[in-house]
Parts: structure tokens; sequence; C-alpha cells
């Protein structure tokens, strides 16, 4: 999954070139983009309280869910091709990180055990951080499992081996 060019609306939205982060995000929306569906979704859903700030329009709660509808399907699109970076973010999907529709924490969960198996080890970061609370044994696995494949950018001392 190549989210290069959707990381420019955060960019220029961070230098207050609101308009502008719009228009592209609309753009890539249209290209279906899941990353933009899902901005766009939240934009419509709210623009108030956003950072960085964003252009200022009127919700639409319809049209936001029908966006987040369709990143959905876009990103179910991308894991069928074992794509394991789109897998990590349905398991942020269902875990209502990308918008809030279709939270199921045991969606989220089988998610991300797909994309650690697609290959996609950043997911064990978010396996420690999703089993720290209710089960410490299987968050060391991922903990470790993390700082062997070099890709461990959560801390957490009670997860140390």
């Amino acid at each position: 999954m190549n989210t290069e060019e959707f990381e420019r609306v955060n960019r220029l939205d961070y230098d207050g070139r609101h308009q502008e982060a719009f228009d592209l995000v609309c753009k890539l929306s249209e290209e279906n983009d899941p990353m933009a569906l899902f901005d766009l979704s939240i934009r419509f859903y709210s623009s108030e309280g956003q950072w960085p700030e964003v252009l200022k329009i009127k919700p639409d709660l319809i049209k936001s869910n029908e966006l987040a509808d369709a990143g959905k399907r876009e990103l179910e699109s991308l894991a069928n091709t074992n794509d394991g970076e789109a897998m990590r973010m349905l398991a942020y999907l269902y875990l209502g990180h990308l918008c809030p529709y279709h939270k199921d924490i045991n969606e989220a969960e089988a998610w991300l055990l797909k994309s650690v198996a697609a290959e996609c080890h950043f997911a064990s970061n978010d396996l420690a951080t999703f089993y720290q609370n209710n089960n410490v044994v299987e968050a060391k696995k991922w903990y470790k499992y993390a700082e062997d494949h070099g890709c461990r950018v959560i801390q957490n001392s009670n997860l140390e081996t």
C-alpha cells in the first residue's frame, strides 16, 4: 500500500494550506485511495478540533459513512492481494482509529495477526499494545517479535524480557 501521495495532505494542512489539502484529499478519494477516503470521511464527520487544523466544512454523516465504507472496501481489496499494511489499516479501522464506524475488537485482533503473517512485522508493535492490558504473556511475545525484527517503536518496561 502506497501512502506517499496521501501524506502530502497532512503536510499541506500543517503548512496552513487547507484548501489545497482539501482539494488533494478529494482528488485522491476520487481515485479510491483508502487513506484519503477515511480522511475525507472524518472531515465530513466533523472538521472541528482536528490537528492539524483542516478546512472547515459542513458535517454530512451520510457522506461520511459512505466514504468510510468505500475506504473499507479498498483496504479489503488490497488485503486480498496479501498486502500486510492494508491488513494493519483494516485493524486500525476496527479499532476505531480511522473513523467512528465499523468498530469490532475481534476483527481488529484478527487483522493484526493476519498482517504479521503477511510479513508486515511492524504490526507486532500494535499487537504488543493490543495485549498489554489483558494478556501480558502475549504482549511480551509481540514486543520481543518487534525487537527481533528491528521494528520496535513502542516502549513499555513491563514488557521487557
